[in-house]
């Protein structure tokens, strides 16, 4: 076939065996299992129909670098199944206890359909079915959920279709699924046959991969696969990369798939291969192959880089390839000297894997042959081939040397089985290893993940071990600890164990040798938790799971309530006076899924307004009783204005949310927005109400999430005493970090700026903290009060109750000389008051970079001048999910108390852990009290 100016990515597709990782072609759809009749007329989904003819002469119209289409697209809007809506289908309640929604799909005189959902989740129990005449795809469960929650289903036969959705009652809510596209096929993309005639497969000079040519390239065989997205289809393989840690890294052509929506829509098809020697030039080599030998593989991939010039894609896959496809990582060869011997591999014109083997020498070529023929301007010129061709299809498929390096892929060229001196240019990795500069336009940051500088390094076969990931319970409630266990078999020990407990694709664990991890989370959660686990001799598993956390969600309800009512003071012209005080009902409304706990709404006024000190909330914190999903509350806050406010001056309340003991609400929304009257005149008979609570200086903590925590004293001043509070946290890395709340203790609340201190490089003293969010501190109850934050575009908030409740003395230390570091102590007398009290220091200091960190020291039987020795923890950042904050941790030093009373002094010799870093060394520093207990 003469291609002088056809693109290798055909849309022409193959019949493959389309079961995910998780499903078998065998399985009987949920209507059949239950014998139940096919859903009425009314329930389908009617798509316009092909008219194939039509299609096909749009296509011959169509530029010839443009991908040919196999599917006319229908976009569809009325199937969904969200936590707002459903539509579409049909849902029936079994009697086992168990719901099964059925969408039937018609697209008149279609030849296939497929299907992509732009949401895609199953919970827990839930499988997913896709079924048509004598082919079923499924079940798909929650081990496949995609991270981008988009999914793309194989082909299935005919223009009628089945899907079909079977769950427990109880995970209903937690199902999301919407239907955004069907492909009516107009192509016979089922067959495998070739564009140019649909009664023949890939050329007949073409050598499939059994024959002996491919002998010397067994493992790059199996690095191969084809690869289809919404229409279009082409080769790609898998690669190695410096880490030599089996990361699914698929390289592909650029003209082929370089959009993230691509790799949302990706399936790959491994071990589509023929399985006997045709010989080449035979009849039987222009044959289509059955299909049965393939595997499919759904969950699609996410787009690394991508390079025009170079026409390189990168993706990585979601999911891990099937044990059955015996998949090979491709070595690699970034250099630019010529070649030659080489092999390209590939899937020409939708058909099984072929084999070409190259004539002559290999060398760069940067001519501009034009996008029609080759796209791309870095290529490898192989002149022609001594055995074998490629064809459209082929297109992304690797150019292989002999040293068993890919060098690059496949862009275009004018071989063919009837120009069997016709040329094919490669894009070359060389080019595409720095590309366009940046991570998304280059593939070095992938490839070489740890800046070796390897210029090329070998393959390696995927090797696996069975792995399963067990969870203490598949549905929560927020608060509730759920421990996480994989267990690994085979390969060889010790394994290192990566949990992913959030759903984003990164390890959240910081021990690799701990099998199993307690969690926490702070908040409603419907995701995919996951396990990367590796063995000694770096073969890797993974496995994955859905888990439903439910949290209640209190919010403010927009009812009608009664209008403000001022509590004394006169209402003059109904207008807000200096020195009133009002009364203001609210109503609000659990919005979640379960009941909340008895708690209380925490309201604080707007600081950007009036000080403090010029508007007394008098209870801060309102009692809210337990509600249940849907139930509402009403709630009162009662106001006092100081009457020493001007005329005019605006009077802003926010609700900042609502904490329980097991969690928090975020609700950030206005309550009061006033303004005194413009002719206001003042009220000196009517004082704030306010029982002052008590607040002992001390750690305190969450202590459903311990391992982070705030300690606080307060200094008397004129009017309301200064508390200063140091907020112990972690980053996003879960390496320690501290911020400062400090502000006056007003009525029960402090309304505070969130400051961090980054110290200079070279530190100059003192150090200087900014304001980088809000912060509030509202007693509940002595001893007890809500924590609530908001920086960084994030909110959350607790309950935070004393570390201890043994008696203790508090120290906070620091020098005048290097002020914006210093030292908590609390000794604790754990074993009575006459023997050596337990001493806890947090010292918060800073790293070699300047950035906030602190650890912690600690003796157990402390007497002055005792050693501490000093850990570096590693606690969760707000808002994160919990995990045991003493995996991962490391002794990194000690701290040292020397002097006496009066004349104390600090030694420390602290050397922070990677990747944090540097160390915090000082000799008989002296220290000065900030604060000293009674």
């Amino acid at each position: 076939m003469n291609r002088l100016i056809a693109l290798r990515c055909a849309a022409v597709l193959l019949l493959l065996s389309c079961a995910s990782t998780s499903a078998a072609q065998t399985a009987v759809p949920p209507s059949a299992r239950y014998a139940l009749a096919a859903p009425a007329a009314r329930y389908a989904v009617e798509t316009a129909g092909v008219d194939r003819d039509a299609e096909l002469a749009a296509d011959a119209a169509r530029l010839k670098a443009a991908p040919l289409r196999y599917a006319a697209r229908r976009a569809v809007t009325q199937v969904a199944h969200t936590p707002l809506r459903t539509s579409g289908g049909e849902w029936r309640e079994l009697s086992d206890g168990m719901d099964l929604w059925r969408i039937p799909v018609h697209a008149a005189h279609a030849l296939s359909l497929d299907f992509s959902f732009r949401r895609f989740f199953l919970p827990p129990g839930a499988q997913l079915y896709v079924y048509g005449a004598g082919q079923t795809l499924g079940p798909y469960t929650d081990a496949d959920n995609p991270l981008s929650r988009v999914f793309a289903t194989p082909l299935i036969k005919g223009d009628s279709a089945t899907i079909e959705v079977l769950l427990p009652h109880r995970m209903r809510p937690f199902l999301e699924l919407e239907l955004s596209e069907v492909r009516a096929g107009y192509r016979d993309i089922l067959s495998g046959k070739s564009l140019a005639d649909p009664s023949q497969g890939s050329e007949s000079c073409n050598v499939d991969t059994v024959c002996p040519q491919g002998d010397p390239w067994r493992h790059e065989i199996n690095a191969v696969a084809a690869v289809i997205a919404s229409g279009t289809y082409c080769s790609a393989q898998l690669l190695n990369s410096t880490a030599n840690d089996q990361n699914p890294l698929l390289l592909t052509a650029h003209h082929c798939f370089n959009t993230q929506s691509s790799g949302d829509a990706m399936i790959v098809y491994w071990k589509y291969e023929s399985p006997t020697c045709r010989a080449p030039n035979s009849s039987e080599s222009a044959f289509p192959v059955s299909t049965t030998s393939a595997i499919a593989q759904t969950g699609g991939a996410i787009l690394l880089a991508t390079h025009a010039p170079s026409d390189t894609s990168l993706f990585r896959l979601n999911s891990t390839p099937p044990q059955g496809a015996s998949i090979y990582f491709n070595g690699w060869d970034r250099t630019d000297g010529p070649f030659s011997d080489a092999a390209a591999i590939h899937h020409p014109n939708a058909d099984a894997k072929r084999i070409s083997l190259s004539a002559g020498s290999i060398r760069p070529d940067d001519t501009d042959y034009g996008q029609d023929n080759a796209p791309g301007l870095n290529h490898w010129r192989v002149d022609h081939y001594a055995a074998g061709t490629t064809e459209a299809g082929s297109s992304g498929g690797g150019l292989i040397d002999s040293a068993h390096h890919l060098r690059g892929v496949l862009s275009g060229g004018t071989a063919d089985c009837a120009i069997p001196d016709g040329y094919d240019l490669y894009g070359r990795m060389s080019a595409a290893w720095q590309g366009g500069g940046t991570p998304a336009t280059r593939i070095a940051d992938w490839l070489d993940p740890q800046a070796s500088g390897a210029t090329q390094i070998d393959g390696r076969a995927a090797c696996s071990f069975p792995l399963t990931l067990a969870s203490s319970a598949d549905s929560i409630l927020v608060g509730d600890t759920v421990t996480l266990t994989a267990s690994a078999s085979g390969g060889t020990q010790p394994y290192r164990y990566a949990f992913d407990v959030d759903g984003d694709g990164v390890a959240d664990t910081t021990d690799p040798t701990l099998s199993s991890t307690p969690v926490v989370y702070p908040g409603a959660f419907a995701g995919n938790v996951s396990v990367r686990v590796t063995d000694a001799g770096g073969c890797a598993g993974a496995a994955t799971r859905a888990l439903i956390v439910q949290a209640p969600k209190i919010a403010l309800i927009p009812a009608p309530v009664p209008a403000p009512q001022p509590l004394c003071g006169g209402n003059v012209n109904n207008t807000i006076e200096p020195g009133q005080r009002w009364h203001q009902i609210f109503v609000l409304g659990n919005n979640g899924s379960v009941t909340s706990q008895a708690g209380w709404a925490i309201f604080a006024q707007d600081p950007a307004t009036l000080a403090q000190t010029k508007l007394t909330l008098e209870m801060p914190a309102v009692a809210l009783p337990a509600l249940a999903p849907g139930q509402n509350a009403v709630v009162a806050l009662d106001y006092a204005i100081d009457t020493t406010n001007a005329c005019s001056a605006p009077i802003k309340i926010n609700l900042v949310g609502a904490v329980d003991a097991r969690g928090y609400s975020a609700i950030g929304s206005s309550a009061v927005s006033t303004a005194i009257d413009t002719a206001c005149q003042a009220v000196t008979t009517c004082p704030a109400v306010a029982t002052p609570l008590r607040l002992t200086p001390g750690a305190y903590y969450d202590n459903l999430r311990p391992g982070a925590g705030m300690t606080v004293v307060s200094a008397a001043q004129a009017g309301d005493p200064l508390f200063f509070g140091l907020w112990f946290a972690g980053d996003a890395a879960r390496e320690p970090i501290w911020y400062q709340v400090q502000a006056p203790l007003h009525a029960n609340q402090v309304n505070s700026p969130l400051y961090q201190t980054h110290q200079s490089v070279p530190p100059s003293w003192p150090q200087r903290p900014s304001a980088i969010g809000t912060a509030q501190i509202t007693l509940v109850d002595n001893d007890l009060y809500a924590y609530t934050w908001n920086f960084n575009g994030r909110s959350g908030g607790a309950l935070y109750r004393p570390v201890t409740a043994i008696a203790s003395r508090i120290r906070l230390w620091y020098n005048p000389g290097e002020s914006g570091w210093g030292i908590y102590d609390q000794l604790v007398q754990a074993a009575g008051a006459g023997a050596p009290p337990l001493i806890a220091s947090l010292a918060y200091l800073y790293d070699a970079n300047g950035v906030p960190r602190w650890v912690q020291g600690d003796n157990p039987s402390y007497l002055d001048g005792a050693a501490q020795t000093v850990t570096s923890m590693r606690p969760a950042c707000p808002g994160c999910v919990w995990l045991d904050y003493h995996a991962g941790r490391q002794n990194v030093g000690s701290m040292q108390y020397g002097g006496s009373t009066g004349a104390v002094q600090i030694s420390t010799n602290i050397l922070l852990p990677t990747p944090i870093a540097g160390p915090w060394q000082r000799s008989a520093l002296p220290l000065t009290p900030l604060y000293l207990s009674p």
